[in-house]
């Protein structure tokens, strides 16, 4: 829930185009109970607008969203800090 939370609050801000980029560490949990481990990055670009649609420089903002699986280096960090 707290990853969720975390990740929601940062997206309300997009919005109002509150920040240019972010990166968060997520823990998804699957209906199985599965867990997998990614790393979010969200950020903006622009793109021309078609027509009389977008911004007064005639741009639309996009929002473009990446996750990366990084279960394998949670699972070594896990296992060096058992050492």
């Amino acid at each position: 829930e707290h990853d969720r939370a975390a990740f929601a609050a940062k997206l309300g801000l997009a919005g109002a185009r509150e920040f240019e980029a972010f990166a968060l560490e997520l823990r998804l949990v699957g209906a199985a109970g599965d867990e997998r481990w990614v790393l979010a990055h969200c950020s903006f670009f622009t793109e021309p607008a078609a027509g009389d649609e977008g911004n007064e420089a005639g741009e639309h903002a996009c929002l473009i969203l990446q996750a990366q699986d990084i279960g394998a280096r949670r699972r070594a960090e896990a296992g060096l800090q058992h050492m």
